[in-house]
């Protein structure tokens, strides 16, 4: 099954790239020279995203498993090991480091759009269906491997919030009966699953966030009233 994406992401850096080489060419306007060194750091960033691709490729290799993202049904093991440790998707941070390389090496504005846009854009059209389909396949060992490692580079995963079994099949309920009640259509149980596990994983930090400021403005109120009793509670003293 293929996904949303319709350039493989390899393909689709490559091509990014050349852009970059050829908006730089003929566009000089839009090349910046912002620093002496950014050769150099361009080069960096080029080694580092070697550093990344070529272990998870192998780590793939070894595991004789399929390296063709289009295609994350056709996994046959769930590789977690070595670089995986750090990001569990290794190859496209290669990927977004090879395009600042370029961005940096031309000092091309334009590669400076592609650097913003690109994770966003493979999180929406090739992250998001292929965990899908590993957690289709790998279930709960997926789940939890998602809980513990990035799913870039930067920020930390989440803590796990558990539901219990009961609250769980509640939420989906609720989940199913507003799919139907408001847009007529049917949400099946695998689909009200994973939108939960979503909504959860991509938009329960905001709610969690939120309720841990609304918490803080609690106490913070909580502590000037005990402060408000206690100088109430102070007895008078005659100076005089």
């Amino acid at each position: 099954m293929t996904l949303e994406l319709l350039i493989p992401p390899l393909p689709l850096t490559l091509a990014l790239c050349g852009i970059i080489f050829l908006a730089a060419h003929f566009v000089p306007v839009s090349n910046l020279v912002f620093s002496h060194t950014q050769g150099e750091w361009a080069i960096a960033f080029w080694v580092i995203s070697l550093l990344f691709v070529i272990p998870a490729a192998l780590h793939f290799f070894k595991a004789k498993t399929t390296v063709d993202p289009r295609y994350p049904e056709k996994s046959q093991i769930l590789v977690i090991n070595g670089i995986y440790k750090f990001s569990r998707n290794p190859m496209y941070v290669g990927f977004w480091f090879a395009i600042i390389g370029c961005t940096l090496f031309t000092g091309n504005a334009l590669g400076g759009i592609f650097t913003l846009f690109f994770i966003p854009y493979m999180n929406r059209f090739q992250i998001l269906p292929e965990e899908r389909h590993l957690k289709q396949k790998f279930g709960e060992a997926y789940t939890d491997y998602c809980l513990n490692v990035r799913r870039w580079l930067l920020g930390y995963p989440m803590s796990n919030i558990e539901l219990s079994p009961e609250q769980k099949e509640q939420a989906i309920t609720k989940l199913k009966k507003y799919f139907d009640s408001e847009m007529g259509q049917d949400l099946g149980q695998f689909e009200a699953d994973f939108l939960l596990d979503f909504i959860g994983s991509e938009i329960g930090a905001y709610f969690y966030n939120q309720g841990l400021k609304d918490a803080g403005a609690l106490m913070d109120k909580k502590l000037e009233d005990i402060q408000q009793h206690l100088y109430e509670m102070e007895k008078y003293i005659d100076l005089s």
